[in-house]
C-alpha cells in the first residue's frame, strides 16, 4: 500500500530521512555527487534565512515498508508579492521509476499548496531560484558542477505525465580557460575599455571581506532585477551564503569592477567542489573535512556563478574586463575547465556574450508549471 507521510522540517531525525533518501535512487551511479548532509540540514532548518518570508513542507512516499519517493512544497511570499502571481514551487524531487508514486507525491505538494491559496506549482526548484533549480533534459553526461542539479533522465517521463508543461530551460555553457584565439580577442576589448574610461578592477579582500560584501549587496539585487523568476535577497541571506563560501572561496575569482569610485559589477567564480564531494557520501566528518582542505589546490573546474553590471553601466564592456581578468587569473592558476551557468533560455544578451568569450551549451535543465485545480 502506497502512503504520503508529512516530515516536520524541524524535527533533526525527519530531515535526516529526507536528505538520506537519494542514496537509494543513485547508489552507484558514478555521477552523482552526494551533497553535504549537514548544509543540507542547515537548508531544510530555521538556520536558513530563506524562511523568515517562506515555509516548506516536506514529504516522504513509502509502500511496502520502505521509502519510495519524497517532495518538497514551498511557499515564498517574497516570490508571489515581486511577481504578483500566486505560485507555488515543488523540490527536492526523488523518486522511483513508478508514476503511481510520483503522482501522489505532486498530490501531496498541490494539496498543501492549494490550502495556501495557490494556483501554479513550479518545479523542480529546491526552495527558490538562488538556490538549485531545473531538471536535467539533455546534453553531456557526466557529475554536475557544484550546485547544479542532475537526476535520471526517467524524471522527465513523470513530470510530462503527472501533467507538468515547460515553463522556463536554463542552459549550461562550457569553456576552456586557456583558448589563446579568445584570449587575446578579449585582452583587445579589455585594455580599450580601461584606456577608454575610468574604470578599475580589483579582487575581493578577505581582510575585509565584510566592507568588501556590502559591495555585492549593493550590486546584486539591482544587477538581477529584471531577471525571469528572481527575487532579491534580503542582507542576512547574503551574509548566510557569504559565510558558506568564505572558507572555500578561492579570491582571486571573485572581482568588483569600479567606474571613478563607483561600484559598477562585480564576477564570482567558485571552485568546482563537486570534484572533492563526489568522493565523501556527503559526509564532513571524519575525514570530509580534510579532503576539502587538502584537495582545493588540485581542483581544475569553476563555475562562472555570477556577473553582473548595474544597469547605469551597462553596454561598455565592463563585462569583458570582468571576465578576462577572473580568465586570466584562472589561467596562472591552473584551472582548465570553466562552466558558465545556469543561464536562461530567453536571455539572448547574455547567452551572445557568453559564446563570444568560447562559451558553447553542454546541458540543459528545465523547470515545469502545472495548474492546481
Amino acid at each position: 500500500m502506497l502512503q504520503i507521510v508529512p516530515l516536520d522540517r524541524h524535527r533533526a531525525g525527519h530531515r535526516r530521512r529526507f536528505i538520506r533518501y537519494p542514496h537509494a535512487i543513485y547508489r552507484g551511479d558514478p555521477n552523482w555527487v552526494p551533497p553535504l548532509e549537514m548544509a543540507q540540514h542547515v537548508l531544510l532548518s530555521n538556520k536558513e534565512p530563506f524562511y523568515e518570508h517562506a515555509e516548506t513542507q516536506l514529504f516522504m512516499a513509502r509502500r511496502d515498508g520502505r521509502d519510495v519517493g519524497r517532495i518538497a512544497a514551498t511557499e515564498n511570499r517574497k516570490h508571489n508579492e515581486i511577481h504578483n502571481d500566486r505560485v507555488g514551487f515543488a523540490g527536492f524531487f526523488e523518486c522511483v521509476r513508478d508514476p503511481e508514486v510520483s503522482r501522489a507525491l505532486f498530490a501531496a505538494a498541490e494539496d498543501w499548496l492549494r490550502a495556501r491559496g495557490l494556483d501554479t506549482m513550479r518545479g523542480p526548484v529546491n526552495l527558490s531560484t538562488n538556490h538549485t533549480i531545473g531538471l536535467f533534459v539533455s546534453g553531456e553526461p557526466g557529475p554536475p558542477m557544484i550546485d547544479m542539479t542532475y537526476n535520471p533522465p526517467y524524471y522527465e517521463d513523470l513530470f510530462l505525465e503527472a501533467g507538468f508543461s515547460k515553463v522556463m530551460d536554463v542552459t549550461a555553457h562550457k569553456m576552456s580557460v586557456a583558448r589563446p584565439e579568445t584570449m587575446d580577442r578579449l585582452e583587445k576589448i579589455c585594455q580599450r575599455v580601461e584606456d577608454k574610461e575610468d574604470v578599475t578592477s580589483r579582487i575581493i579582500d578577505m581582510k575585509h571581506f565584510d566592507r568588501d560584501l556590502q559591495i555585492i549587496k549593493q550590486i546584486y539585487n539591482a544587477a538581477w532585477d529584471q531577471n525571469w523568476g528572481f527575487v532579491p535577497l534580503s542582507d542576512k541571506e547574503i551574509d548566510h551564503i557569504a559565510e558558506d563560501l568564505k572558507m572555500v572561496v578561492d579570491p582571486g575569482l571573485v572581482r568588483y569592477i569600479f567606474v571613478g569610485e563607483r561600484p559598477a559589477g562585480f564576477i564570482a567564480v567558485v571552485r568546482n567542489l563537486n570534484e572533492i564531494l563526489v568522493k565523501m557520501n556527503g559526509r564532513l566528518f571524519p575525514f570530509g573535512l580534510f579532503r576539502i582542505l587538502f584537495g582545493m589546490s588540485k581542483i581544475k573546474s569553476v563555475r562562472l556563478l555570477l556577473m553582473g553590471v548595474t544597469r547605469e553601466f551597462r553596454n561598455r564592456g565592463l563585462e569583458t574586463v570582468l571576465y578576462y581578468r577572473a580568465m586570466q587569473y584562472s589561467i596562472s592558476r591552473g584551472y582548465t575547465l570553466c562552466e558558465n551557468s545556469w543561464l536562461l533560455e530567453t536571455n539572448d544578451q547574455v547567452l551572445r556574450a557568453s559564446e563570444f568569450m568560447g562559451g558553447r551549451e553542454y546541458r540543459r535543465y528545465r523547470i515545469y508549471d502545472r495548474k492546481i485545480t
